[in-house]
């Protein structure tokens, strides 16, 4: 258990550290009222097309969408 601790308190020291160190991105990402939702949705959709399609009917069913 102590162990788990110390790595624990470790790792939750790296992340605020990390969150200092880049501060401004994490506040506006906080606070602003958009995101990048709608890329990633897109981009998840070309993945699953890609997966079960050869390139030839993944241009067709790209540009058809």
């Amino acid at each position: 258990m102590d162990a788990w601790l110390a790595d624990t308190e470790a790792s939750v020291i790296g992340f605020a550290s990390g969150l200092r160190t880049d501060y401004a991105a994490v506040a506006n990402a906080l606070t602003q009222p958009y995101g990048n939702s709608p890329i990633e949705a897109h981009i998840h959709r070309l993945k699953l097309i890609n997966g079960r399609a050869n390139f030839d009917l993944l241009g067709k069913r790209v540009l058809a969408i």
